[in-house]
């Protein structure tokens, strides 16, 4: 964890974060083609206040927000220098106050 002194102002929190990830890949028997699927897990552990108002108000805690993302998809390697992945996904916070479902190629 970040946390910084500021001359007028005191010490404020700059980064906390935690960040989980888990990646799994399998091989078609043509080993160009894979099939791949990610899960993440993020979040703070310190609280963070908005220092704007007299007295300063509480914006988050850990586990406030808390994300968690689920990714799966195909890629394609058809060379060691160059890989493209198509993928969809889901992202939610910790109330199912957010939640984006998504897809790419990259």
């Amino acid at each position: 964890m970040d946390r910084h002194e500021l001359k007028e102002t005191g010490t404020r929190k700059t980064d906390d974060k935690i960040f989980v990830s888990n990646q799994f890949s399998y091989r078609f028997q043509d080993e160009r083609f894979n099939f791949f699927g990610n899960i993440n897990f993020s979040t703070q552990f310190d609280k963070g206040y908005d220092y704007g108002q007299d007295p300063k108000a509480l914006l988050s805690r850990f586990m406030a927000p808390g994300y968690f993302s689920q990714v799966f998809g195909v890629g394609y390697e058809p060379a060691r220098l160059f890989f493209s992945r198509g993928w969809f996904g889901y992202e939610g916070d910790d109330r199912d106050r957010y939640r984006s479902f998504h897809s790419l190629w990259t």
